[in-house]
């Protein structure tokens, strides 16, 4: 069975032997996509494999037009809007958490000096239905759901979405024929329609570790 619990849950599921794959999207601090990296400082690189997924774009959702991300940055950390975000161990919350430590570092603030209004939901839809239901001022997630919830949208950066799977629980066949899907012209055809998504030159590639 599938279940929705964050980049860095899925990834520690897999050390402990506890689900066969995992999809994970993990930026770094220079917000550049590090899966494979993160994946070796879990000391996975003997025990997966990973097939390269699409690109997601990742950003904030409100109601006003007219913010960036700095100025959204700014009336967080001065605790005039409510944020949703989801789980501390998912791979968006990580990204805000990023982008929190570098506005503040920027601006020579001190983050045990910073509180902020949250609300914390489990998954992308739920932030951005909060936004829309004004349970929250502004949210973190994928590009899609603005124009589904009637939303605006402040781009932040595209991540990589890839699949991990444990070699001691998944055939390699089974590797091969998910990497074939995905790379099947169809398939791409429909990520690339969706908003936010796209497809990425080596997708359905076949990475050892």
């Amino acid at each position: 069975y599938a279940e929705w619990v964050g980049s860095l849950t899925g990834i520690a599921s897999l050390t402990l032997g506890e689900s066969d794959f995992a999809g994970i999207h993990i930026v770094n601090s220079d917000l550049i996509p590090s899966n494979i990296e993160t994946l070796k400082m879990f000391g996975l690189e003997n025990n997966v494999v990973v097939v390269k997924g699409y690109e997601r774009l990742q950003g904030f959702f409100l109601k006003k037009s007219t913010m960036d991300v700095e100025d959204i940055l700014r009336d967080v950390v001065k605790g005039e809007q409510v944020i949703a975000l989801r789980p501390p161990a998912t791979g968006t919350r990580l990204l805000f958490n990023t982008l929190l430590r570098k506005y503040l570092s920027k601006h020579g603030i001190e983050e045990k000096n910073v509180i902020l209004k949250t609300v914390e939901l489990k998954t992308h839809n739920d932030v951005a239905k909060a936004v829309s239901e004004n349970e929250a001022d502004i949210g973190i997630g994928i590009a899609c759901l603005s124009k589904m919830y009637n939303i605006k949208f402040v781009p932040i950066t595209w991540e990589s979405f890839d699949f991990v799977f444990s070699l001691d629980s998944v055939d390699i066949e089974f590797v091969k024929r998910f990497a074939s899907i995905l790379k099947d012209r169809e398939f791409i055809s429909i990520i690339e329609s969706l908003e936010g998504y796209r497809a990425p030159k080596n997708i359905g590639e076949i990475i050892k570790l």
